[in-house]
């Protein structure tokens, strides 16, 4: 038997998370994992999944991205600081240890100029446990 440990699905998680949990007058902000096709909302959130690291057979650290999207800069940034103080609430539900936002800075995208911010934050995770016969 082959048993080897897995890091949970953080994109699903975050994404579960914040589309229940997401306020401050922006409840029922798009989330998702692509940049919406067509005319976009006035804000919505994108999650990028980074490589993460193995800390011990046990624990991860799933570093994530989230770009915060508007038409507006300051939408844009007061966006992505809600987004983060809202993901820091994650910490201590199942399977989720820790939670540190790190870097936040204003990216627009060069394609289209609308206003960006992008924010890190770490979670670090309890592993799924896979056993093969």
């Amino acid at each position: 038997m082959t048993t080897i440990t897995a890091p949970v699905n953080i994109e699903e998680l975050v994404k579960s998370y914040l589309d229940s949990n997401l306020g401050f007058g922006y409840a029922g902000t798009p989330v998702s994992f692509d940049v919406p096709k067509g005319k976009q909302p006035r804000a919505f959130i994108r999650i990028v999944s980074l490589q993460g690291t193995k800390l011990s057979p046990a624990h991860f650290v799933q570093p994530i991205i989230i770009e915060s999207w508007a038409s507006e800069r300051r939408v844009a940034q007061e966006l992505g600081t809600i987004t983060a103080g809202v993901l820091e609430q994650m910490e201590g539900l199942p399977r989720v240890w820790g939670v540190q936002t790190r870097t936040g800075y204003h990216f627009p995208d060069p394609i289209t100029g609308t206003q960006r911010y992008l924010q890190t934050v770490d979670f670090t995770t309890t592993a799924t446990l896979m056993k093969e016969n």
